[in-house]
Formats: C-alpha cells, sequence, structure tokens
C-alpha cells in the first residue's frame, strides 16, 4: 500500500511540474524574474526549481544569459 501512495504522490507531482514548465514556457524572458519569484510564492520552491530546470532544456540558447541570471537569483542557495 505503501509503494501505492508513493506512486500517487509521483504522479501528482508529475503533473505540477508539467503545468508548472508550461506556465514558465509561457513567459518573456525579460519577465521571468518576477513570474519565478510569484510562482515560488504559490508553490513549493523545489517545484518551481525542477521546472526552471527543465525550462533550460528547452529554451532558446539566446535566452540563456538571462535564464542563468534568474536561476542563480532564486535557487543556488
Amino acid at each position: 500500500m505503501e509503494i501505492a501512495n508513493r506512486i500517487v504522490e509521483l504522479s501528482g507531482g508529475l503533473g505540477r511540474l508539467a503545468t508548472l514548465l508550461a506556465q514558465l514556457r509561457q513567459i518573456p524572458p525579460e519577465r521571468l524574474d518576477a513570474a519565478v519569484a510569484k510562482l515560488k510564492q504559490q508553490h513549493p520552491s523545489s517545484e518551481v526549481r525542477a521546472a526552471f530546470i527543465e525550462l533550460l532544456g528547452v529554451a532558446p540558447i539566446e535566452d540563456f544569459p538571462v535564464l542563468r541570471t534568474v536561476f542563480m537569483k532564486h535557487f543556488a542557495h
């Protein structure tokens, strides 16, 4: 039973991660800093961080300097 509960918990987490990633992908890079701060107030920081890491994998390379700055400010502590 404990394993089944853990699977349900993980699948719910994956759905939240996908939702957060979808939200982050819609935000223009110049507004990302404020948006991440707001998301961290609404969701656990670990979930926002995981979604942001996924964003790093799919974002255009030209956005990387902004993404790096936002990541360092909000998650590298």
